[in-house]
Formats: C-alpha cells, structure tokens, sequence
C-alpha cells in the first residue's frame, strides 16, 4: 500500500462515518469469519438468553443510529488473536485481552480504516447484562447504575446484585427488573435499544 494511500486512510478514520447498513454489513462478514453463528439485534428480545458461539452487532449498530463510527460485537466464545488474524480486512491490533479485543480492519473499498471491538462473554448467566453494557449508550448505562446504587444494589456489565448475590442479568429484562424503585417497585421497564439515552 503506498504512503498516500496510509494517510488518506487516517484521515478518513476521523472524518468518515458508516452508514447503519454498511455497519450491519461489515459486522456481519467479521462474525461469519470468527465462524459463528450471526444473530440480528433487531430481532433480539427482552427474555432473550443468549446461546453459545454467536456473534451479535452491538453499540450504535443495535441502537440504529444513523452513523456508526466503530464497529462493536459481542461473542459467546473465547477468542483469541489468532482467530482476528484470519478475517479478510484485518491490518493491525490496537488491544489484545481475554475479554476485550480491539483491532483496526479495511472496509470492503480499501480505504476506510474502521476500528472493530470485540467484546468476549463466556458466561451466559451475565448475558443480558453484558448485552445491555455493550449496547450503551454509555451514559444511559451509568445512569442505570446510579439508580440501582440508590436502591442499595450493585450494577455491572455481568449483573444486577445484592448483598455479592447476582439478582439479575441473564437477559436484558431480568436486569431491568432487579432494579426496583418506589416509581417502579416491580422493576424498571425493559427498553429498546434505539430509544436508550434519547429521553
């Protein structure tokens, strides 16, 4: 790749946004080359628990924003670098952990560098949660556990928990409902992605 081509590539990474459906697209090929099964967010339910070896478009993907910027998934299976190095469009690893897994990859026009972030869950009984985590945004999320530390629990990307025990979070509902308040004493109301921060 010339020199010219490296620095319109980082350039671009600044300035240029992905449209939702480019975001579903790119997500999509990079979760069939981690060889898993794909799950569309939009059909995700409120009581959905997950299952072993799946790939799922999060962040600003499942939140149907208009633009995305980097490109988030969650996986049910323990990856490891040498899975990312095989996937078409890799160029270089910005973080490499058991959990979270960062990396820069080339969209399908040669051009536009796109940051990808996987976020790596191996325990189902903190789906929902982590779906919830990954999904953001990130204030919505914060907001959430400063209600849940009101009510004397504890809020995470694994759970909701009282007294060390996890009271909720195997999906996104049961997460939600752990978090009882005096407006909402039989929990809060799932929400839907696409409307999370925009109240």
């Amino acid at each position: 790749m010339a020199l010219c081509d490296l620095i319109q590539i980082e350039t671009t990474k600044v300035k240029y946004r992905l449209s939702l459906s480019d975001g579903f697209r790119i997500a999509k090929s990079i979760i069939k080359g981690l060889k898993l099964k794909y799950v569309n967010p939009t059909t995700i339910k409120p009581d959905y628990k997950g299952e072993r070896n799946i790939g799922i478009p999060v962040g600003s993907i499942r939140r149907q924003e208009q633009t995305i910027g980097d490109v988030d998934i969650l996986v049910t299976k323990q990856i490891k670098p040498d899975d990312i190095k095989s996937i078409k469009g890799f160029t270089r690893f910005i973080n490499k952990g058991d959990k979270f897994i960062t990396f820069d990859h080339i969209s399908h026009n040669g051009i536009v560098l796109r940051q990808v972030n996987i976020f790596i869950l191996t325990d189902l009984n903190s789906f929902g949660a982590m779906l919830l985590h990954t999904t953001g945004p990130a204030e919505y999320n914060r907001n959430l556990r400063k209600v849940a530390k009101d009510q004397g629990l504890m809020a995470n990307q694994y759970g909701v928990y009282k007294d060390g025990k996890q009271i909720g979070g195997k999906t996104e509902e049961s997460y939600y409902k752990a978090i009882k308040t005096s407006k909402f004493p039989e929990g809060k109301k799932w929400k839907d992605p696409s409307s999370r921060g925009k109240d």
